[in-house]
């Protein structure tokens, strides 16, 4: 996984799957790195399911992830799912159009969330960062996940 802060307010979020790459733009009008990194630290400490919300304009991708874990495996059912016209909590299912659908290593998804964001707070800073994005970069949230990663590791 790669995010590349691409403009004032605008960013590329590139996600590997074997030998495809799906990239999703991303706008300042949602926090969307801090949401993906929600989505991996709610998987860490035991929920089945998540989601990250990426905002465009027009429109949104939502990535989500369901069965975490089940049985004790590695794995998670990744969907990743564009909408259109609407970003907002009216927006329905008809409306979306998957553009990937997969089951990928739970650890391995975790994994590259946090080496991502931080790569990009190496990168650019906490003060860079805020000028380039227009948000605080989501320290509070990956502080999180490294302190449920240092106390269980995947």
């Amino acid at each position: 996984m790669d995010w590349e802060l691409t403009g004032r307010g605008w960013s590329t979020c590139s996600i590997r799957v074997d030998d495809q790459v799906i990239k999703i733009s991303a706008s300042y009008l949602s926090d969307a790195l801090k949401s993906l990194i929600k989505s991996a630290c709610d998987l860490t400490v035991g929920s089945s399911s998540a989601f990250a919300h990426l905002s465009q304009e027009p429109g949104c991708t939502r990535i989500f992830l369901s069965g975490a874990g089940l049985g004790g495996a590695d794995r998670v059912y990744l969907q990743i799912v564009r909408f259109g016209g609407s970003s907002g909590d009216d927006m329905t299912w008809s409306e979306g159009r998957v553009v990937f659908a997969g089951v990928v290593s739970l650890s391995a998804f975790v994994g590259s969330v946090r080496r991502t964001a931080r790569a990009v707070l190496d990168t650019w800073g906490e003060s860079g960062y805020l000028e380039q994005w227009g948000m605080p970069f989501p320290m509070e949230r990956l502080n999180a996940l490294n302190q449920v990663l240092e106390s269980r590791p995947m």
